[in-house]
């Protein structure tokens, strides 16, 4: 059997908020990142990170979710599945269907079997590694890293998962 997949949980002096994106007023969101994916049964060997989940991640609730992201083909690749579109297929902001970028899917080495975020996660997990973010806490505009407010950044515990 497998084990549940643990997200470290945050203690209330940490943070009050749930992961998620919160509007400013100043034109700069604050984010809130996801908490570690860790096994309880498989002590990893790595540690991947991100830096805090982009808009399509927060929307979705999964990490590394924008269709144009090669994180989870890489994770594939690797491990020998294919990353599944979401049930509808990929979507631009306005609802309209997009296709995955020839860039990435021209690269592809597995066609089979097409794994749900959900699977992905699994296998990744199972494989030894852990996935979670550098920064807890963060304000930024838009969705790219290079966004970030100066001196806005807060960040995870990272010792902690050692």
């Amino acid at each position: 059997g497998t084990s549940a997949v643990r997200r470290k949980a945050r203690s209330k002096a940490e943070f009050l908020r749930a992961p998620g994106r919160y509007r400013g007023a100043d034109g700069y969101d604050a984010l809130v990142s996801f908490g570690a994916l860790v096994r309880d049964d498989v002590k990893p060997h790595t540690l991947i990170c991100g830096t805090i989940p982009s808009i399509n991640s927060f929307d979705r609730g999964q990490y590394f979710a924008t269709h144009n992201n090669a994180f989870w083909h890489i994770v594939g690749d690797a491990l020998g599945h294919r990353r599944r579109p979401p049930d509808g297929g990929w979507k631009s902001k306005r609802g309209k269907p997009i296709k995955m970028p020839a860039f990435i899917e021209s690269k592809l080495l597995h066609k089979e079997p097409q794994l749900r975020y959900d699977e992905q996660v699994s296998a990744l997990l199972a494989a030894g590694y852990a996935l979670w973010d550098v920064l807890q806490v963060c304000h930024r505009q838009g969705a790219t890293d290079s966004k970030i407010k100066a001196n806005s950044e807060q960040g995870n515990d990272i010792k902690s998962l050692c």
